[in-house]
């Protein structure tokens, strides 16, 4: 056994950079949040990757690149005086140097995390330029800990792809897997999470032409600033991300796709046909404008907006929403391939269904309604800024439902964590203020004073006045604070919003009880009645 294979014998997953190139390996750990270390041998010496959850934390390369202390110099953050006084009394670890140039005042804290997090980028884009050498990852092993202090640096490893493909992304590297989508129909759909790999404002456009419709490599949008190469880049990131969804072929093929089991990344889509493509020329009319309809369908959806997709006004009721989406989905419902002469356009089907199901799904909750209608906007932002701004939405929108999620397995401080993301990227979110506020109370106890949260909440009501969540916790506070006249009325605008929410309706009928109070002197109307017309 070599030294290689003896030392990576224990390893949890190995394998070799020329079967699964770096950057496979970096997304796959991303993806699954794994955390551990990556063993590398390249020609006689080792280098190892510490992650973090997922994301890179901490490297150490046997082949010499820039130290910290040139990284410091190159960004004239330093100069060689102050370099050779820490090295003089810190020796010449990365971290002691570090630690002694914010000691001597020569740099702050935040410079010097800045500087660590550069010098880590370049370890890991100099790791995508290894085409061979095998690799070991050793799963919840951190052999890095002794080395260079704690783990201080979070990278993102979709922005170290991009830097890594800017850097060493040839022809070699790219056409295993831009193979994939060569005489294939495919299309992006913009995410959030695309905002990670820092694309250049090129790139940026290109992915924004992507998103339009369905596009070939022999007709790729480019845009200025972008050539047929880097955009070949943009597109390898995406595919090996999972970003980019394959539909039907352009030309049939000629001859069966090599085997390419040891190219397969997880979360990438397989691109092979799953059936040959069918001749048109052999079909009857009525197929042919199915086909048609499907297609046209599809190339539309990618400009349009959730009531374009639907077909219905910005002010349509939600019934018309729901009639619109039903009438959709009949038609074009993935199931509704299922006749050899449409089997070919399963992944258009797929692509329009799910589009479809999206806008339903948005326009059909109040509150998410009226927060997608303030991003239509047309005159509130230029069009870059409008497209930021909805990105931010969405991803607030998601940490948002992750943190109801974990509130209601009684997760309260990851939920309260994620609202914080929420609210730091849509400080406007009325039902996130709410239930950060809600869980703030909780956290004081039920003795705790609320004059402060009240006025939280009462934010968060102004923002959204008919939001359910919001009126209820309301009540709770003005309970909490004995002013239960003004609870029981923010209790009857919950049931007013929610028939069917019980616990207001409980708690109406305890506060009634309980108290001294005639229906009329809580809620200033009959609650009581209001209450048996809504609960029959």
């Amino acid at each position: 056994m070599d030294q290689a294979s003896e030392r990576l014998s224990l390893a949890t997953a190995r394998g070799d950079f020329s079967k699964t190139p770096f950057g496979h390996v970096l997304i796959y750990i991303s993806q699954r949040k794994l955390s551990g270390t990556l063993e590398i041998y390249d020609k006689n010496t080792w280098h190892a990757v510490y992650f973090n959850a997922g994301s890179p934390a901490k490297a150490r390369l046997g082949t010499r690149i820039h130290t910290l202390g040139e990284i410091l110099i190159n960004e004239g953050v330093i100069n060689e005086k102050q370099l050779e006084s820490s090295v003089d009394d810190g020796g010449r670890n990365s971290s002691l140097i570090g630690s002694r140039l914010v000691e001597k005042g020569y740099i702050d804290p935040g410079t010097l995390i800045t500087c660590l997090k550069n010098q880590l980028k370049e370890q890991l884009v100099y790791l995508f330029g290894l085409r061979a050498g095998p690799y070991g990852f050793f799963q919840g092993v951190n052999r890095l800990r002794d080395y260079a202090g704690e783990e201080l640096i979070v990278t993102d490893p979709y922005e170290i792809l991009m830097e890594g493909l800017r850097k060493h992304g040839d022809a070699d590297l790219l056409s295993p897997l831009i193979s994939k989508i060569e005489n294939r129909l495919f299309y992006i759909k913009e995410h959030p999470d695309m905002g990670r790999f820092n694309f250049t404002k090129p790139e940026r456009r290109f992915c924004r032409n992507l998103s339009r419709g369905p596009a070939s490599l022999d007709n790729l949008p480019l845009e200025e600033g972008i050539d047929d190469h880097g955009a070949r880049v943009v597109l390898y990131a995406l595919l090996a991300t999972g970003f980019i969804k394959i539909g039907e072929p352009t030309v049939a093929p000629s001859v069966p796709p090599e085997d390419d089991s040891d190219l397969k990344i997880p979360g990438v889509l397989d691109t092979k046909p799953s059936i040959a493509a069918v001749d048109e020329s052999e079909m009857d009319e009525k197929t042919l404008s199915i086909r048609n309809e499907v297609k046209a369908k599809a190339l539309s959806m990618a400009s349009q907006n959730y009531f374009e997709m639907l077909g219905v006004d910005v002010d349509a009721p939600q019934a018309k929403i729901r009639k619109a989406f039903f009438e959709l989905a009949k038609k074009f419902h993935p199931d509704k391939c299922n006749t050899p002469m449409l089997q070919d356009l399963l992944e258009l089907y797929d692509y329009i269904f799910t589009n479809i199901s999206e806008a339903h799904n948005c326009l059909i909750n109040p509150d998410s309604l009226e927060r997608y209608k303030a991003t239509l906007d047309p005159n509130a932002l230029s069009k870059e800024e409008e497209e930021k701004q909805v990105r931010a939405i969405l991803y607030a929108e998601g940490s948002f439902q992750n943190a109801l999620v974990a509130y209601k397995k009684r997760d309260f401080r990851k939920s309260k964590k994620l609202l914080e993301e929420t609210l730091e990227k849509n400080p406007e979110h009325g039902d996130c203020i709410a239930l950060y506020t809600w869980i703030r109370a909780m956290e004081r106890g039920t003795k705790g004073k609320v004059e402060d949260l009240i006025r939280d909440m009462e934010k968060a009501l102004d923002l959204m006045p008919k939001s359910e969540q919001a009126n209820f916790f309301m009540a709770m506070l003005l309970k909490r604070s004995g002013l239960l006249s003004e609870a029981v009325n923010y209790f009857e605008k919950t049931v007013e919003i929610n028939p069917q929410n019980v616990d207001a309706a409980r708690e109406i009928r305890l506060i009634l009880k309980q108290s001294s109070m005639s229906p009329k002197a809580a809620g200033g109307s009959s609650i009581l009645g209001f209450l048996k017309k809504k609960l029959k």
